[in-house]
């Protein structure tokens, strides 16, 4: 009897899901951690870390596109589409802003995006409640 006849189509799926599974995984393994609490290591943990992580660009961009496709909802009235994208778009801000959280805004001084935006917030609010 062939091996086709006795082999379902959904068996040699499940075989195949179950060899995949447990053959060993070819993705590369993470260098290993710093032993102890050794500051050398850690900083350059943190420098291999800094190195590897996407820019503020990747988000920014991201954002752009969520705001192109929000634009295009909107236009088109479809409301649930919209409130889609303009969530994402939010997300990705907060996203831009954990990998910068800090700008530098004069040679010498830096300020936080937080507490700008925040007092921006309070000063468009209280502007609004005059007129």
């Amino acid at each position: 009897m062939p091996l086709r006849h006795v082999l379902s189509p959904a068996s040699i799926a499940g075989i195949a899901l179950a060899l995949s599974l447990t053959a060993p995984s070819r993705a590369q393994a993470p260098p290993p951690s710093p032993e102890g609490n050794d500051p050398a290591a850690l900083r350059a943990e943190i420098e291999r870390l800094k190195s590897i992580m996407p820019g503020q660009s990747v988000a920014m961009t991201q954002v752009a596109y969520n705001f192109n496709n929000l634009w295009f909802a909107v236009h088109a009235g479809n409301w649930p589409l919209a409130q889609f994208y303009f969530g994402d778009a939010r997300g990705r801000l907060r996203w831009a802003l954990r990998i910068t959280p800090v700008r530098r805004s004069r040679p010498g001084t830096s300020s936080s995006n937080r507490s700008s935006t925040a007092s921006r917030r309070r000063s468009s609010r209280s502007s609004v409640r005059r007129s």
